[in-house]
């Protein structure tokens, strides 16, 4: 905290120290590693490693949805609050992502003992192969301190007073909090810390699909009419980033995330999970 406390001060946010304080949360950022990791290894792209007890995930039609990203959760730095257990693994799988919008996905936890290998495509149809042939690459994960940043709840409370000078200078803090952490590695995403969105408020949007109702999502004469406190409850599981040296592009350069209510975070119950893609 210390490091960051002087950095407030470089940047002459020093009357919202203790704001700026409050507002930080324990985040883990992912960044590329080295290419074709081994057997149980994190990673992203490639074939997952499944034990026998698992299946390849279908969507309802019986299309196989596409692997993303494997996290060993040994690789997980631990933290104060940290829900997930400290072994096994975590995988991600994707389904068609249009609309971008609550994306068809799979977040899939195993803690058990079996061996893993690596699992090839069942002979059925693919969902969507926008993301089938990523270069598998392994996982680096470095401990963060993550402020609030572009749009959300906690965004807005904390630089709605603000200057625009100010808010400048909060923007610039962010920038400098994450500068260097990762090395000379590219940046994948990010697990846990603060939710993002692009024009408005993600948390809001999984909120109404999953809370309220999904017909709602686009209707703004609805949505004016919540009580939009609840979207506070949701929280930042995962994000990935369009990532150039894997040629991984969300949309128009955007990023994929996965938000959780803060109860079935804390109860390890990924079912309920919302995906979107945020792009400008």
């Amino acid at each position: 905290m210390t490091s960051l406390q002087g950095l407030i001060r470089h940047h002459g946010l020093t009357e919202i120290e203790d704001a700026i304080l409050a507002a930080v949360r324990s985040a883990v950022v992912l960044y590329l590693g080295e290419p074709h990791p081994g057997t149980g290894e994190g990673r992203i792209g490639g074939l997952p490693d499944l034990p026998a007890s698992l299946d390849w995930p279908l969507n309802g039609k019986d299309e196989a949805l596409t692997f993303l990203l494997q996290l060993n959760l040994r690789d997980v730095p631990h933290f104060a609050g940290n829900p997930l257990p400290q072994r096994g693994m975590l995988y991600v799988f994707l389904g068609l992502d249009e609309p971008a919008s609550d994306v068809e996905h799979r977040l899939l936890l195993y803690t058990g003992d079996e061996g893993l290998s690596p699992r090839p495509l069942p002979d059925v149809p693919p969902a969507n192969e926008t993301y089938a042939d990523l270069p598998p690459h392994g996982l680096v994960t470095v401990l963060a301190s993550d402020l609030p940043r572009w749009t959300s709840h906690a965004y807005e409370a904390l630089t709605e007073n603000l200057s625009t000078d100010e808010q400048e200078a909060y923007d610039a803090l962010c920038e400098s909090l994450r500068a260097g952490q990762g090395g000379h590695r590219e940046e994948l995403g990010q697990l846990f810390g603060h939710v993002t969105g692009i024009g408005h408020p993600a948390e809001e949007d999984a909120f109404v699909v999953r809370d309220v109702n999904p017909a709602w999502l686009y209707d703004d004469r609805k949505r004016d009419t919540l009580d939009m406190t609840g979207a506070d409850t949701w929280r930042n599981l995962l994000r990935l980033d369009s990532v150039r040296a894997l040629d991984l592009t969300f949309w128009d350069a955007g990023y994929l995330h996965f938000l959780i209510r803060e109860r079935d975070l804390e109860a390890l119950n990924f079912g309920e999970a919302y995906a979107a893609i945020e792009t400008s």
